[in-house]
Parts: structure tokens; C-alpha cells; sequence
């Protein structure tokens, strides 16, 4: 209920009733780089994060964050409420709401300059294919008027105890399902290349030197290594010079008396 006892409508209500506001129109016009960057953004996941990975990753970081501030003895940080900034939660299943459940994801995301939120900017940062908001009551899904954006409108109606709107990803292309599993498996494929990689090394260092020499280049100061470098340097260029010299049995003492000469026609302009 608002100041005036009226319910706040949903966001499909007010686009029945035409009280929706629509998205401020920009220019429109692109170029086919564009265009090719922004089908390649919403089709292909392959190069992406899966919301897996980025739930995972969120709950390592938040981990890695408490740990911190427990050995630091600091209160762990807190974004503060603004009105540039929604918080924004992930439920990849909706029973996950009736069962009470802590979303996938949660975070505070920015708000364009006109006060919406930019789903297609959301959608990247998840990796997800489609991006549905819940009601905060109903829990159900409601369908925005503008799939990449939802007005000021359609976020104070949507928003749940200040600033907090559910999102869930309901459809999943085949595709993008099978480009999310081979980005798994190439990610289990690459554990297993970097356990192997350990294990060569570790036989490397007790079979043979080349871990050892390794260590002793890497403890070479650095001044000492630039010099080492000019040296090696020095003697490729001698050695091609002399090589290209005698493939083509060039008269060495001529190549002198004709060095010699242009070095006498220069010097007195030098001095």
C-alpha cells in the first residue's frame, strides 16, 4: 500500500493499462561490427562463465573476504543502500523461493542514467540466456515489456523491503546447454592438464638439473642478465655478418679499405 491506500500494480498491469514506461530511445543505428559483437553476446556462452562459475566464484571471493577480515580483526565490507544501486538476486530454480532457500547469486548492481536496469548488462555479468524478474508476493514470473531493460516504474513495483528484485533464468537453449557443458569439461580437462604439469615437474626435479638451473637464472640479478643478453647479442651479430660474408666470399680487406674510406670522408664534417 502506498501513501494514498492504493496497491501498487505489477509491472504487466501497468503495461496492460499503458502506464508503463517505455525505454528512453537512443540512436538506433549500428554498424555490422556492432551488431556481430551484440548477436555473438546473447548467442554464444562458450567464452562466458556459466552462472555456475559465477556463483562459485562469488562464494570463494566472500570466503577469501571473511578470512581476511578475521585475521585483520576488521567488520567485512558492506555496500551502503543508494539510489545509483539495486541489489539483485539469482535463483536458478523459482521452488527454491518456497523452500526458503539463499539465492545462487546476489549482488548490488548499478543503474542506468535514467534510472532502469540494463538486463542485457545483467545477463552478461551471469552468463545467462534470458533473465526473468519474480514478483516479490506472487512469486511468479512477470514478463517485461523491454527484455533488456526495466523502467522506474517496473522496479518500484518489482522491488521487495527497499531495493531488492529475484531474477531467474526460465528457458535454456539447447545450445547454450551444450556450450556450457563443453566449457565444463574443458575447465575439468584443464585441472587435470595443470595436475599432470605438477607431476612432470616434480620428475623433472629429481631426475634431471633443469629445475635447479631454472631457480639459479631466476636469483641472476637483473642488471647482470641485460648484460649477459648484450653479449649473447654481440656474438649473433658477428656471427651472422660473418656468415652472410662468407657465403658470398666477400674480399675482407677491400670491405676494410672501403670502411676505412667512409670513415675518412666523415671525419672532418664530425670534427
Amino acid at each position: 500500500m502506498d501513501s494514498n491506500g492504493k496497491r501498487p500494480i505489477s509491472f504487466s498491469a501497468a503495461r496492460r493499462l499503458g502506464r508503463a514506461q517505455p525505454r528512453p530511445v537512443k540512436d538506433t543505428r549500428r554498424n555490422g561490427l556492432k551488431a556481430l559483437k551484440v548477436f555473438f553476446q546473447d548467442n554464444v556462452f562458450l567464452f562466458w562463465p556459466s552462472p555456475e562459475e559465477v556463483a562459485k566464484n562469488r562464494l570463494e571471493a566472500r570466503n577469501e573476504e571473511w578470512k581476511t577480515c578475521q585475521l585483520n580483526g576488521t567488520p567485512p565490507h558492506t555496500n551502503l543502500p543508494s539510489n545509483e544501486y539495486v541489489q539483485v538476486e539469482f535463483y536458478s530454480q523459482l521452488n527454491m523461493l518456497y523452500h526458503q532457500m539463499e539465492p545462487d547469486i546476489d549482488m548490488m548492481f548499478r543503474l542506468d542514467e535514467y534510472g532502469g536496469l540494463d538486463l542485457r548488462a545483467l545477463r552478461r555479468n551471469w552468463g545467462l540466456q534470458t533473465c526473468v524478474p519474480i514478483h516479490p508476493s506472487r512469486w511468479e514470473l512477470e514478463d517485461p515489456a523491454d527484455r533488456d531493460w526495466l523502467s522506474p516504474l517496473a522496479l518500484a513495483n518489482l522491488c521487495e523491503r527497499g531495493l531488492r528484485i529475484k531474477f531467474t533464468e526460465p528457458l535454456v537453449s539447447k545450445s547454450t546447454i551444450r556450450q556450457r557443458q563443453l566449457r565444463a569439461s574443458y575447465r575439468a580437462f584443464r585441472c587435470f592438464s595443470d595436475l599432470f604439469l605438477c607431476y612432470f615437474i616434480s620428475r623433472l626435479d629429481q631426475y634431471t638439473p633443469l629445475v635447479e638451473w631454472q631457480r639459479a637464472y631466476q636469483k641472476i640479478p637483473t642488471k647482470k642478465l641485460e648484460e649477459i643478453e648484450t653479449t649473447l647479442l654481440g656474438f649473433f651479430v658477428v656471427f651472422t655478418l660473418g656468415s652472410i660474408l662468407y657465403y658470398h666470399q666477400v674480399d675482407l680487406w677491400a670491405l676494410v679499405v672501403w670502411f676505412k674510406n667512409i670513415v675518412l670522408c666523415i671525419f672532418p664534417f664530425v670534427q
